[in-house]
């Protein structure tokens, strides 16, 4: 029997002429001429290039009706094919269908499994292969090692790691970077530095995932010195990092090396792009040097959607909503589609300025847009009525909400608790409970405001204890400044004094401002003095502080002056 010429496939194949090479092979089936598998295998894999399934399954037609003899590359062509389009099951059918599963079968079916989202099945499938003593190579681990996170448990994660150090697959760079991955996935830092630390070559992307690591969890300073080392092996950063390094620095208030990591962008001749521009923005207003958040952006010529949000925010957060609505107006004017974050810091600013006819405005832009019940947007309107004195709309906006998330509920309650409305706003703790929705620290910030406003005590009291008993909830520095609040304007100073010595040292300056407050109203000098000293310590060069303690000790000679005064005559 004649045989279709494989090469003429082949070359078909690299000059991605799929139309043709099809047209070639079926043309020969039609004629009677043998087609070898090595043909069908090379236009299955463009097929799974161009993601072209319909005709990838025309092919498989012609090897399921023994018109073409498969060989181990056609089958894993076939699997790959599948697999790459999207379509799991078929892959899946081709995988147990095939006689012989080398450790390329393996590989592709496990990566099929992360790749579709079946973290499980995928680790489940390379325990498989082990038991049918298939060896694991380097891509097997890389693919497996991007299954583990969670809902696969970190002990089989580990046991993984252990298996991997059988073989001498460690030093890889590329198996190491899915280790350090593995790690970061389940937030285990020291693990992944200790990864990190043991590799004897390291890329750029090793150097990017552990510094992005240590800024998305919250250990910036790490992040930082992390870069410098960096920087001090010679190692180019990439857009990625300046992006994470930024972020850390915008965490820290670090204007100092904010500038530098700035420098450092422009010598390497990076593009301020609207992704850097607006990291750049976001790092200078948090440490609050708006002159630079200005330069930077007009220093941008593209201006998109993410980069006007950026200055909005960056205003807004300052405090400066005039200048951040002055920026949405000229973002209008410009014809660029404001987002759901560009709203939120919109509808923030008009409650800054406390404008409910700026804020309608924003919301007839915002229903334009039809966003109008996305939650962060539903939560701000919430905010915005609620500090507007508009307790009607604002429980209107959250009855009219399809469906509800723990933001928007922790805004109705802290809402009705900056009304005084304690009743409402304990029923409507209930009815979030009632629904199943987690509570969080925020949820309780508004319960304690709300026992604060009405001076309830007790309840705030047992809401603090049944957060930390009952939900388990590490309080934040929100929830004891409320806490010292209660206590203080109760005249439980001594109470309120003790549970601050109990806290961390960086919550004090925020715990003893409102408990000096609290001593001011009940005239209680000895706890003030007490307070007031720890408080210089502290910060001997912060003037609030000695305005505060000379507000307390002004009434020390109005209270001897009262002392003296005969009542009776």
């Amino acid at each position: 029997m004649p045989v279709v010429s494989y090469e003429q496939v082949k070359v078909l194949c690299k000059q991605k002429r799929l139309k043709d090479a099809l047209q070639c092979i079926f043309s020969a089936h039609r004629q009677g001429f043998q087609i070898l598998p090595d043909s069908i295998a090379e236009t299955l894999l463009l097929c799974a290039h161009m993601k072209t399934i319909e005709e990838g399954r025309e092919l498989h037609e012609l090897v399921r009706e023994k018109h073409v003899k498969p060989n181990r590359y056609l089958n894993n062509n076939l699997l790959n094919m599948y697999l790459k389009c999207g379509s799991l099951d078929e892959g899946k059918q081709v995988f147990e269908e095939m006689l012989i599963r080398d450790v390329v079968s393996w590989n592709a079916m496990i990566a099929g499994y992360v790749k579709s989202g079946y973290a499980c099945q995928a680790v489940e499938l390379f325990w498989r292969m082990q038991q049918e003593s298939i060896e694991p190579n380097e891509k097997t681990f890389i693919c497996v090692l991007m299954a583990c996170a969670p809902p696969v448990s970190i002990e089989e994660a580990a046991l993984i790691h252990t298996f991997l150090s059988m073989y001498s697959f460690e030093s890889d760079i590329h198996v190491g970077n899915a280790l350090i991955g593995m790690y970061l996935n389940f937030r285990l830092l020291n693990d992944a530095y200790f990864v990190f630390k043991h590799m004897t070559m390291k890329d750029v992307v090793m150097w990017t995932s552990m510094i992005t690591g240590y800024s998305d969890n919250g250990r910036w300073d790490e992040a930082l010195n992390l870069f410098q080392r960096m920087l001090q092996e010679s190692v180019i950063p990439d857009e990625v990092i300046f992006l994470s390094v930024l972020s850390a620095c915008a965490s820290l208030y670090s204007l100092r090396f904010g500038l530098m990591v700035h420098s450092i962008i422009i010598n390497a001749g990076i593009d301020l792009n609207p992704f850097i521009g607006s990291s750049l923005i976001n790092m200078y207003a948090k440490c609050g040097n708006l002159h630079l958040v200005h330069r930077v952006f007009e220093q941008i010529p593209f201006k998109d959607t993410v980069l006007w949000t950026a200055i909005v925010s960056g205003y807004e957060q300052q405090s400066e909503y005039g200048k951040a609505l002055q920026v949405f107006d000229d973002m209008l004017a410009t014809s660029i589609n404001p987002n759901e974050f560009t709203f939120v810091s919109v509808l923030n600013a008009c409650t800054g300025v406390a404008s409910l006819d700026l804020g309608m405005i924003v919301y007839s832009n915002i229903v334009e847009s039809g966003i109008e019940c996305n939650m962060h947007i539903a939560s701000a309107l919430i905010d915005m009525y609620g500090k507007c004195g508009n307790e009607e709309d604002m429980c209107a906006v959250f009855v009219c909400l399809p469906i509800t998330d723990t933001v928007v509920w922790n805004a109705i309650i802290d809402g009705l608790a900056q009304h005084g409305n304690s009743e409402s706003t304990f029923q409507y703790f209930k009815q979030m409970k009632h629904h199943g929705l987690e509570v969080d620290s925020m949820t309780f910030v508004g319960l304690l405001s709300a026992c604060n406003h009405a001076g309830l005590v007790d309840e705030g009291l047992y809401y603090f204890y049944s957060m930390l008993v009952d939900d388990e909830i590490k309080p934040s520095i929100e929830v004891y400044v409320c806490l010292i609040d209660i206590l203080g304007r109760a005249g439980q100073l001594e109470s309120a004094y003790a549970l601050t010595w109990k806290l961390p040292l960086e919550y004090s300056m925020s715990l003893y401002t409102p408990l000096l407050s609290s001593c001011r109203i009940h005239s209680n000098l000895d706890v003030a003095t007490r307070v007031g000293e720890s408080m210089i310590k502290l910060h001997p060069q912060r003037e609030s502080t000695y305005v505060l303690l000379s507000n307390v000790h002004a009434l020390k000679p109005m209270r001897a002056a009262l002392g003296t005064f005969d009542f009776d005559s």
